[in-house]
């Protein structure tokens, strides 16, 4: 991943129409579905690359920026998991043992747009949820449907695994 952010820190859009020949070995860049997370990380390791030109140092710094995106969805899992009645106590073990799972503690320490996709699929269900609950109450908003229909294709944009979660929101959206 570290080299797909070093190469969108030289384009200036995230649609990559041709790939140069040097770029080969990162794979099909004009058909890379996780293209989001690269091009917005990009713009960090810009930010670093002004003060150090030290690989390590930058990878240190993108790590530090994927775990704080790992923590932001575990507080918004929290949130989502509270949202939906379950007591404090639940909702803490619950976010406890989903972040001492092996899996979330190394995806969690390294560059993956993983750390991405979790809080914004996070938002994505808390945004559902507060909608429904809002149409329960007869209260249609566009805006909010609009809002929530642009969290789910960034989310899908980060990664397309997320789709099938979209396309849960839509029907349960839809059947509402």
């Amino acid at each position: 991943h570290f080299g797909l952010i070093r190469f969108f820190a030289h384009t200036s859009s995230p649609l990559v129409t041709a790939q140069p020949a040097d770029t080969y070995k990162l794979g099909p860049l004009a058909h890379n579905p996780p293209f989001l997370y690269h091009y917005l990380l990009s713009f960090l390791y810009r930010f670093i690359g002004l003060f150090t030109k030290s690989v390590e140092i930058q990878v240190i710094c993108l790590r530090f920026a994927n775990i704080a995106l790992a923590v932001t969805g575990l507080v918004v899992m929290h949130k989502l998991l509270r949202l939906i009645g379950l007591s404090r106590a639940l909702a803490n073990v619950t976010v406890l043992i989903f972040a001492l799972t092996p899996m979330m503690t190394t995806v969690s320490a390294q560059i993956n747009y993983d750390n991405m996709l979790l809080p914004a699929t996070s938002l994505c269900l808390y945004v559902t949820v507060v909608f429904v609950r809002k149409l329960d109450k007869i209260r249609f908003d566009a805006r909010d449907l609009l809002f929530l229909l642009s969290l789910c294709l960034f989310s899908s944009l980060i990664k397309f695994a997320v789709l099938p979660i979209f396309a849960a929101i839509a029907a349960i959206v839809s059947w509402r």
